[in-house]
């Protein structure tokens, strides 16, 4: 989660970047800002999810076929809390 999160910031700043055009030119990279995601990623949203997720499996537990009423209500839970 740590390198997927640093590695979207980096690619935002490059988006960020194309859009400005001629304007970013001086524009280098925030490697602090990259450093800041790719520790939020590893240190705090890869645990959550990873225990939220066992939370889930546990009160719902997983089923063979995806398309069925538990997956449903496991998307609604996950979409709203």
């Amino acid at each position: 989660a740590g390198v997927i999160l640093g590695a979207a910031d980096f690619a935002g700043q490059a988006f960020e970047r194309g859009q400005l055009g001629d304007e970013a030119v001086d524009q280098a990279v925030d490697y602090g800002r990259v450093a800041r995601f790719a520790f939020f990623g590893l240190i705090l949203q890869a645990p959550w999810n990873h225990f939220y997720y066992q939370l889930l499996d546990g009160a719902l537990p997983p089923t063979e076929d995806p398309f069925t009423a538990t997956t449903g209500i496991k998307v609604v839970i996950d979409q709203f809390v």
